[in-house]
């Protein structure tokens, strides 16, 4: 599987969500043509990933820039942006190269296993805690979707 070359999933998501009244940055792989595409059939503006509300990251990483959003610094009276990820795999609880444990409110965790984004990526997205209001999105090529609020706390397991 061509990594690289299977957002087209994700970029479905992302026409039924963006519109005019929102700004998208898309990093990576491809960034300037698929960015192209998703402003031409949604009217959503282009910003840089500082201001950004939808980053969509196409390849394993952002190689940084996502700590780059407004988000992290969490502006007063401004909403979370959010972060789209193209994974190869997504599994509720299942076997997977990576495997995230997220902690419900109410003290439980579940685990989500992934493959397709790197695990540097992962630890620093985990690692803005609760300073950043962001929104993780992983999206698998297959379909499968989780969402990640910023209220929720997650970390990749280390094996």
């Amino acid at each position: 599987m061509d990594h690289d070359q299977d957002v087209a999933g994700d970029c479905a998501l992302l026409l039924a969500v963006l519109d005019r009244d929102v700004s998208v940055r898309v990093l990576g792989p491809g960034a300037e043509l698929i960015g192209a595409y998703l402003r031409f059939n949604t009217g959503a503006r282009s910003a840089p990933v500082e201001e950004a509300d939808f980053i969509f990251v196409t390849g394993l990483g952002s190689s940084g820039q996502v700590r780059r959003s407004r988000h992290v610094a969490s502006d007063a009276g401004r909403s979370g942006a959010v972060v789209t990820y193209v994974a190869d795999m997504l599994v509720a609880g299942g076997r997977a190269p990576t495997s995230l444990v997220v902690e419900g409110a109410d003290g439980a965790s579940q685990r989500l296993g992934l493959a397709g984004i790197a695990d540097e990526e992962l630890d620093e997205l985990a690692g803005l805690g609760a300073r950043a209001e962001i929104t993780v999105w992983l999206a698998a090529v297959d379909g499968v979707i989780a969402v990640l609020p910023p209220t929720v706390r997650w970390r990749r397991e280390r094996s």
